[in-house]
């Protein structure tokens, strides 16, 4: 392997999903303050985008949702 193959062997290709390796502390989730976006809801509790969307309208998501607008 050259110092070039070398430099991108950690990248994951074009198809691929990079994980969200992002680790969620107590302390990390408490400095978002009082209310964030859904999606991030959803990686903090492990959950795809998706899935998070369905269960908030299915009124079945683990933490209240506030909903504004329509949408």
């Amino acid at each position: 392997m050259t110092s070039s193959d070398h430099q991108f062997a950690d990248r994951p290709g074009p198809d691929s999903e990079q994980p969200d390796d992002t680790v969620w502390t107590v302390d990390r989730i408490r400095a978002l303050g009082p209310v964030t976006d859904i999606a991030t809801a959803a990686r903090i509790f492990g959950l795809s985008r998706a899935a998070a969307y369905e269960l908030a309208a299915r009124d079945q998501f683990p933490v209240a949702v506030l909903r504004f607008g329509s949408q």
